[in-house]
């Protein structure tokens, strides 16, 4: 039986049983009343970030689908998987630790995200808060903020973020603070769960310039083109969480999906098309363990990871909102959507968009000048290889 699906015609039965006009979605009361009915009990506060976290179109309800795939995210998430066994490369026996003799290792560090164990505590985040507020004053109290959330050693949950955030008195915009608080969530959902519920679309275009192509890797949409510097901040940091997805993906396509090898040097990665300072050269996740000793690195990363079996696209009333609200008609953009109007007024995202626009173009050449120089090369290569062997007849 699939436990899965039994959760799912509990959660729907008890949704419609607390939508008494059957209109398909639930406001933060309907909601409260809705998780008490299985036993829960959380606060009105929580409960409208949950709801603010679905809710595209600002109506502070949350639909029958959402609601389900809250729950099963929140409830019944699989429980993490025992370690398994080291084994002999080889013969595939268990290995052993010697009970004698001397034993001489070497380890090689691989970006990974991590794991359960890594994870601060409810009880660790509430002793963070109450030292950052028993600061001082103010100044100090963000100043203890920003070192904690800057911890490499500490990563958090939406709900543990959502608490550093609304808890302290840490003197910076909304915007700032989640920004910053970002490269710590435990995985690219609770990213997104922590952006959506505290940012409304003008803030999100706000943060996506100001993360610059760390966007992608932290809000889980890995596939594309990345244009990576190493003497910046932001683009190493969209290394880091590049490279931990792509080890990720590379396990699971290699020991669990049962599918066959994609990559273009038979080595499991996804990694594509790689240069470095105007060389190319094969990309490997631990490839960027070396991220001090490189400048410019440009490749392409093709996500393999695909919606788990059973996964529900978005429903139609649900998109024509999202169209709705980004300025989208049947037809394409709108001669003046309200999208534009809006948003571009700000002047931060009005040059980001000119800004786009001039790097795109200037990148397609790029790829247009590196594509005909490999083709000359491998051209002049293969004239030098015919001509030497004429040379030896």
């Amino acid at each position: 039986w699939d436990e899965e699906l039994c959760w799912t015609v509990v959660l729907q039965s008890v949704f419609e049983y607390v939508d008494k006009d059957s209109s398909g979605h639930l406001d933060c009361d309907e909601m409260l009343d809705c998780l008490a009915e299985i036993g829960v009990t959380p606060s009105r506060e929580s409960v409208k970030q949950v709801i603010a976290e679905y809710d595209v179109d600002d109506t502070g309800v949350i639909e029958e689908e959402e609601f389900v795939a809250y729950m099963l995210h929140k409830y019944a998430a699989e429980a993490p998987k025992d370690k398994p066994d080291l084994v002999e490369v080889k013969s595939g026996a268990i290995w052993k630790v010697p009970t004698d003799g001397k034993l001489y290792v070497n380890f090689v560090g691989i970006p990974s995200p991590p794991t359960s164990e890594e994870i601060g505590t409810d009880e660790g985040v509430t002793s963070l808060i109450n030292n950052i507020q028993a600061a001082n004053d103010d100044d100090e109290r963000r100043k203890l903020f920003q070192v904690a959330v800057r911890d490499p050693k500490i990563f958090l949950t939406a709900e543990q973020a959502q608490r550093l955030l609304y808890e302290t008195k840490h003197g910076l915009t909304v915007l700032e603070a989640v920004k910053m608080l970002l490269p710590q969530m435990c995985s690219s959902t609770e990213a997104v769960r922590l952006v959506e519920t505290n940012l409304d679309l003008e803030n999100k275009l706000l943060l996506r310039i100001s993360l610059g192509q760390g966007w992608k890797p932290v809000m889980g949409a890995l596939s594309g083109h990345y244009d990576l510097d190493f003497t910046n901040g932001k683009d190493r940091m969209a290394a880091k969480k590049l490279s931990e997805q792509a080890t990720l993906e590379k396990r699971f396509s290699q020991h669990e999906s049962e599918r066959g090898d994609t990559s273009q040097t038979g080595d499991w990665e996804n990694y594509r098309n790689g240069w470095v300072d105007g060389a190319k050269v094969k990309l490997t996740s631990s490839f960027f363990n070396k991220a001090s000793t490189i400048g410019k690195v440009r490749f392409d990363y093709v996500c393999t990871t695909r919606p788990k079996r059973g996964s529900l696209p978005m429903n139609d009333s649900k998109f024509e909102k999202l169209l709705k609200q980004i300025g989208l008609s049947e037809g394409g953009f709108d001669t003046e959507p309200a999208f534009f109007a809006s948003h571009l007024g700000n002047s931060a995202i009005k040059d980001h968009w000119l800004g786009w626009q001039m790097t795109t173009r200037r990148q397609y050449e790029l790829d247009r000048a590196y594509m005909e120089k490999e083709r000359l090369e491998e051209l002049v290569a293969k004239k030098a290889a015919a001509m030497g062997k004429k040379g030896k007849i």
